[in-house]
């Protein structure tokens, strides 16, 4: 069956990895994707997904074998860390895929065929790399964030930095891995830190989740059907001792005693936040508000991108957005819930597209902040959490 889409496979095979690749600097190697094996990416990674990145695995024809490494007769540059983009086109709207590195070129021969299984992955593997000694001053989590790419050499062109609303405290280190003081950041903030399928290192504050309408709707009679849900009803999430570790060593807990003798002690610590004392206190409290008591979730569905309007409502949709997921299980009452997008994942064979959507529990209304809780032991007084 004829497919509603195209596909554009490109690599900027003489451009650095810290440069942006120039309108004329790419190469168009569409006519040698194959969708089998299918084409397998996925971007996003929000704060709620476990700090996965992106990647992305296409195989190309190489009949030719202009793209093999071991033939001198090739004329391409085929070494790692090339910037490489794929991307899709419905109804004459083109849409990013995935926007990253060229990680791996291996030829794979056979008798009969030869191909390349070309692996890419996002930019957090490039910043992962560097390290650098750092003396940075008290500043805004997004003046934090920008001071990092800067020096880690992130193109501008590749940055989507939103305002932050929390302030880090100065820090220095010797050689600080950049890649781990960003997430530190984001964490303090406790925002979003992802990289977009157009490769833009994005950054978004912890408000910018809050009050949000649902940007697509999964199930229910709907475009976006669902061909398999994963739902979530055990102790994976459950917090009842928020623990908040500054960089200086100074810890902070938060707990919900009564939660803890329902379930057990469920700790969440995360470490080395730049962040002052009261916000501390008052992210652990969060943690805890949150996850402390057991609740039901789409931990994640699939739906059929090949079905007539499906990739005109998901493609364009971002870590972040909300979902509204409806489903009916057999002999069951219905799941009707809005849910947070934290990773997207696209599986594009011979015979259509699959789409996996990874989600987590949505908290409404903010900005957030917590109150003096007596049953709670919590004794810190009214913190706001702006």
């Amino acid at each position: 069956m004829a497919m509603p889409y195209t596909l554009r496979f490109e690599v900027a095979f003489d451009t650095d990895p810290g440069d942006e690749p120039g309108a004329l600097d790419w190469t168009d190697l569409s006519t040698r994707l194959r969708t089998n094996p299918p084409i397998q990416c996925a971007t996003g990674a929000g704060r709620l997904a476990g700090g996965e990145g992106g990647d992305c695995q296409v195989t190309l024809d190489n009949a030719d074998r202009l793209i093999d490494p071991t033939n001198s007769s090739a004329t391409l540059n085929l070494i790692p860390m090339r910037h490489a983009r794929l991307t899709a086109t419905v109804d004459a709207t083109s849409y990013p895929l995935f926007r990253g590195l060229v990680d791996a070129w291996p030829p794979v021969w056979s008798a009969a065929d030869s191909h390349v299984e070309v692996k890419l992955v996002d930019g957090f593997a490039w910043l992962g790399l560097q390290d650098a000694d750092l003396d940075l001053p008290a500043q805004e989590s997004h003046e934090r964030i920008t001071a990092i790419l800067d020096m880690a050499g992130w193109p501008a062109a590749l940055r989507d930095i939103s305002d932050g609303v929390v302030g880090v405290e100065a820090y220095e280190q010797s050689s600080a891995n950049l890649l781990r003081v960003l997430e530190d950041t984001a964490d303090a903030e406790d925002g979003d830190l992802y990289i977009a399928p157009d490769g833009k290192i994005t950054f978004r504050s912890r408000h910018a989740r809050f009050n949000g309408s649902p940007a697509i709707t999964f199930g229910g009679g709907n475009p976006a059907g669902i061909a398999q849900a994963d739902p979530q009803w055990d102790t994976a999430r459950l917090t009842n001792i928020g623990r908040i570790e500054l960089a200086d060593g100074t810890v902070f807990e938060a707990i919900d005693t009564a939660a803890g003798v329902r379930y057990g002690p469920r700790a969440n610590s995360i470490r080395d936040l730049p962040l002052r004392q009261a916000e501390a206190i008052a992210l652990a409290e969060w943690e805890t508000v949150r996850f402390a008591t057991q609740r039901l979730w789409i931990d994640g569905l699939d739906t059929y991108g090949h079905e007539a309007g499906v990739l005109a409502l998901v493609l364009p949709r971002r870590v972040g957005d909300l979902a509204r997921v409806l489903n009916t299980p057999p002999a069951g009452a219905p799941f009707d819930e809005e849910l947070s997008i934290e990773r997207i994942g696209h599986t594009i064979g011979a015979n259509g597209w699959e789409v996996s959507v990874d989600l987590s529990p949505y908290f409404g209304a903010g900005p957030w902040f917590t109150w003096d809780d007596p049953a709670k032991g919590w004794d810190s007084g009214a913190v706001w959490a702006p």
